[in-house]
């Protein structure tokens, strides 16, 4: 990045500030005349003695001329205007041009900072800069050149005209501008240094709050609120003073400008009157002269502020460029299009290589190791950091410090970037999901071919400003490229995608959600029209079965139990807020029908057994999410007031409309074949049945398109595929009807050849934000489901799939390897439970080196135990990562529980701690062994026998309760305390990390 702020301007705008330039230079005659004319108007039209006057042979009387005088100032007033208003817009267009360019500049830095560089700065003071510290030069911009041309060249127009009236005019107006010129820049270089610092106090800020929101939860635990509410005081307090400094030296110069500014018409009227006296100015020229000084103070206040703005912009660009400029930045190749597939076999060569950090810690020291193309490899330790590190190493993310990486016989450095992205894979422990559907991600590393950008949706206007700014041509369709992953064509190839998702064991879950889609028909006629020819197929052989009567049909003539009671009086879907009750407002149709059929007193009834329903299942923790959304308690208040409605209910009081009106809501939601806790009669039943039908017979105007309404000859928008297909519902009171009728409805898309279409559309659905929709098991597969689309030639994995057990890891490890038979794959873990699935294992040493598991095996018998130690690491944060209760959770938690841990040596048969004792702290073994014991009558019975690297304690800790049993060492062990606040603090901080405590501690105790 250009480090000068005016070189970087003149590099990328020099021929449009030459075209500003020439605008603002045709500008000054005008500005000339504007100021003569006036005078010419005093002196010669108002003050005259002739009848007539000669302008360029014209004879015009004084009236006459007094008007041509007028419409011409008139004339040049609007002209310079005019110049004006087009040279402002086009240094507008200018400064955002530039502003877009830096911006653009600033992501591309930012996609080539070193990993390590990510851990020292935050990504709220990364985005605070690239959207919030650039706006402000865009004003700038737009003005560097132009600015001090334009309005100097305006005073030196004026100034002229000032010496050229008298003088001593000329000079009393400049008499004092050498003293502004010498106190202003003094006083804006003190401002400066403030405005610099203002920047870093709020970038400190930002920072803290930033630590706030992640530390929430550890404040709580410690009660350190104060505390840290005082550290937030003296940070604004820090951030005060500095502004505070800043507005009075700012508003001192305003006051020193303005004061100046009123001494100047003082001596004009002064020296300048005193010269009309004397008859040696005329009135005419004091006039315009004092005339000419207003105009003189714009442009002098303007070029005073220009030099304010220019030091202030200078600062900030600075500063933007130290952010965004680290050392080492990543040398990336930007080929967009790689017709043919990379011919990279996998062949990996590394001799003595070694990694060090900025410290010049040594994380990998002298690692040698020969990998043939097409074999399967894996590297094992307890050195989580050293594992971490040679899987970006060998993935040429990260150089390393000293030794050489080969790939096919060819140093890794010297692959172009392009090719090594597209040809390289890594499958790490957290998956992360881009913002998008589930095709963009699982399809994002084939997004390689950029398109012509010539298609009918292409706006040109758009390719020509992005070129202007230095900007790649804006995101279009058509970067998917499919023979990346070496198919014939560019387009989406549904064979490769089934086969991947078979791959990474999705093909059920897709053959499951698929059927759960939504869809508007009008956007997708042909699979509308196919899933309708489908759903007679489904009927015809439906009606074959037994299991028919698992299916409810929609009939307008029936009530349907498996839709809820507002979908039967609709006999359809509403489409309208009115309708939809979700605000408790149900329409006074709905009323009045219901109240027709003497439903009224029933659904207060059923209204109150619902809410009571609710209420305890959420006092229990027995209400599930899917029934917490159905009858929309999510709303603010909802739970409040359902629990107010009932109290008032148990006293007597009388209900209120608004509460009547609520439990209208909840009796019109129920599902009876799902809510079998309600009762609703056959009578009750077909009076619903009989409002469905006054509902459609009597609708009001106003509702017409309030309701999709089921059709069996026609798509239901709002309902999913599966309720489509069968134009209906599988009753959800029968745990065998799913069971029964999905093979058929399988059976039939696979007959109609609708797998594909389905596939795609599954693919559309959205992930939400870093995959808030998808469950956590989901996003691992479709990590790896990334990983795999692109066919890699090496594919590593670094603590991949920890979601998953040993068998389940296995049966992957194999599809994957029948996916890629030709492809490397290495395998990165803390431990492998099937050495016998790999070609070669190789294991961490404590000295740095990779050993065979060939020759540990040979030697193991020969060493002595403490030189197989340095097998194993005891570092705290390689415990952690590597226990059992902690291996899956994200490395920043694994570090904040490693900071509070210490390493602790018990001699044989020694009490860790007894049944009873406060749980102030979970174990890990290092090495020897606990038991642990519950007292009996006679003796005490063995509960549990820890080893490496397993933790004791946790289960007193996450429940909060005192200890049910006692602990014990069997032998001289080394044990890992871990504070119990750490623990709570991760698992407070997230529900999903909860869910993965408690997982992995099953997964132990199932050991």
């Amino acid at each position: 990045m250009d480090t000068n702020l005016l070189k970087f301007i003149w590099k990328y705008s020099r021929k449009q500030q030459l075209i500003v330039v020439a605008a603002t230079m045709l500008s000054f005659p005008i500005l000339y005349l504007t100021l003569e004319l006036p005078k010419i108007i005093i002196n010669d039209a108002l003050s005259g003695v002739s009848a007539q006057k000669d302008i360029f042979g014209w004879q015009l009387s004084p009236v006459a001329f007094l008007a041509s005088l007028c419409f011409s100032l008139l004339g040049l007033v609007i002209l310079s205007g005019v110049i004006k208003m087009r040279l402002n817009t086009y240094k507008g267009i200018l400064g955002e041009r530039l502003i877009r360019r830096l911006r653009y500049t600033l992501m591309q830095n930012v996609l080539r900072f070193p990993l390590p560089y990510f851990s020292r700065i935050s990504s709220g003071e990364l985005i605070s800069t690239v959207t919030a510290e650039t706006e402000p030069l865009s004003g700038y911009i737009g003005e560097s050149i132009a600015m001090p041309l334009f309005q100097g060249g305006t005073m030196i127009t004026i100034l002229i005209f000032m010496f050229a009236q008298d003088w001593t005019l000329g000079l009393i107006s400049v008499a004092l501008i050498p003293v502004q010129g010498y106190l202003i820049p003094k006083l804006q270089q003190q401002v400066n240094a403030l405005k610099k610092n203002r920047v870093l106090q709020i970038r400190k800020l930002s920072e803290q709050i930033g630590e706030t929101v992640a530390g929430s939860t550890e404040i709580r635990l410690h009660g350190t609120q104060p505390y840290t509410l005082a550290g937030y005081s003296r940070r604004l307090g820090d951030l005060f003073m500095v502004r505070m400094e800043i507005f009075k030296k700012k508003y001192f110069m305003k006051f020193l400008n303005n004061t100046i500014s009123q001494i100047t018409p003082f001596m004009f009227y002064l020296f300048g009157g005193y010269l009309v006296i004397k008859g040696d100015l005329t009135v005419g020229a004091l006039v315009a002269a004092i005339g000419a000084y207003k105009e003189l103070t714009n442009p002098w206040r303007e070029l005073l502020n220009y030099y304010q703005l220019h030091e202030d912009s200078k600062i900030k660009y600075q500063q933007i460029v130290e952010l965004f400029n680290p050392e080492n930045l990543v040398d990336v190749d930007e080929v967009e299009t790689v017709d043919e597939a990379v011919p990279l076999k996998g062949k990996l060569s590394l001799k003595s290589v070694s990694w060090r950090d900025e410290s010049g810690t040594s994380v990998l020291s002298g690692i040698s190791l020969e990998i043939p193309a097409g074999s399967t490899v894996a590297i094992t330790g307890e050195f989580a950091a050293r594992r971490a590190k040679l899987a970006l190493v060998l993935t040429g993310i990260e150089k390393p410090s000293s030794g050489s990486i080969q790939i096919d016989d060819q140093t890794m450095a010297e692959v172009p970037d392009s090719i090594l992205r597209r040809r390289v894979a890594l499958q790490g422990p957290v998956p992360h999901m881009f913002v998008g559907t589930i095709s963009e991600n699982l399809e994002y590393g084939l997004q390689q071919h950029e398109p012509d950008h010539q298609g009918e949706g292409v706006i040109k206007s758009d390719l020509t400003e992005a070129f202007a700014a230095g900007n790649r041509a804006p995101l279009d369709t058509g970067w998917l490229d499919y023979r990346q992953a070496g198919e014939p064509a560019r387009d989406r190839s549904p064979q490769w995608l089934q086969r991947v998702i078979n791959a990474i064991g999705s093909a059920s879950v897709v053959a499951e959600r698929r059927l759960f889609e939504v869809f508007e028909p009008k956007e997708k006629p042909d699979l509308a029209a196919k899933l309708l020819t489908a759903r007679k197929e489904i009927r015809k052989r439906l009606v074959q079965m037994p299991e028919a009567s698992f299916v409810a049909h929609f009939d307008s003539a029936r009530f349907n139990s498996n839709a809820s009671i507002l979908e039967n009086i609709l006999f359809g879907v509403a489409t309208d807020y009115r309708l939809d009750n979700e605000s408790c407002e149900v329409h006074p149709y709905l009323h009045e029908l219901i109240e027709k059929q003497g439903l009224t007193p029933r659904a207060t009834l059923v209204g109150l057994q619902v809410g009571r329903h609710l209420l305890n299942a959420i006092d229990n923790n027995a209400l599930s999410h899917l029934e917490f959304e159905h009858f929309r308690l999510s709303r603010e208040g909802q739970v409040e007031q359902i629990k107010s409605l009932l109290d008032a209910h148990k006293s007597g009081t009388e209900l209120t409309q608004t509460d009547r009106c609520l439990l209208m809501s909840l009796f019109l939601r129920v599902i009876p074949e799902r809510h079998t806790f309600i009762h609703l009669s056959d009578r009750a039943r077909r009076r619903v049945v009989q409002a469905r039908h006054d509902f459609q017979e009597h609708l009001p105007v106003e509702l017409d398109n309030a309701v999709n309404h089921f059709h069996e000859s026609s798509y239901h928008p709002n309902l999913t595929v599966k309720d489509n297909l069968l134009f209906g519902r599988v009753s959800s009171g029968n745990p065998t009807a799913s069971r029964a009728i999905d093979p058929l409805i399988a059976e039939v898309i696979e007959d109609l050849g609708l797998d594909e279409p389905l596939l795609i559309l599954l693919g559309e659905s959205q992930v939400g934000i870093s995959g808030s929709r998808l469950p956590l098991v989901a996003k691992h597969r479709l990590s790896l489901g990334r990983s795999l689309m692109k066919k890699p030639s090496l594919l590593i994995f670094h603590d991949a799939l920890s979601l998953f057990d040993s068998e389940e890891k296995q049966s992957l490890l194999a599809s994957v390897r029948e996916l890629l038979p030709e492809s490397t794959i290495i395998w990165i873990s803390s431990e492998i439970d099937n050495p016998a699935d790999f070609d070669n294992v190789y294991t961490f040493t404590e000295a740095g080196p990779l050993i065979s598991a060939d020759s540990i095996a040979r030697s193991s018998n020969s060493r002595p135990a403490q030189d197989l130690e340095e097998l194993q690491s005891t570092d705290p944060l390689d415990l952690i990562a590597n226990s059992t209760l902690f291996a899956d959770l994200s490395p920043a938690h694994q570090r904040h529980i490693a900071d509070h841990s210490r390493l602790v040596t018990f001699p044989a048969n020694t009490r860790i701690y007894e049944m009873g004792d406060n749980p102030d702290s979970a174990w890990l073994v290092v090495s020897g062994e606990v038991e642990t014991t519950q007292p009996k009558i006679r003796g005490s019975a063995v509960i549990g026998t820890f080893r490496r690297p397993e933790v004791f304690g946790s289960l007193d800790v996450m429940a909060d309760s005192p200890r049910v049993m006692n602990a014990d060492t069997s032998e001289v062990s080394d044990l890992l305390r871990i504070d119990a606040s750490a623990i709570e603090s991760v698992a407070l901080s997230d529900a999903n990390v909860s869910r993965t405590l408690l997982r992995s501690l099953s997964k132990q105790w199932r050991r």
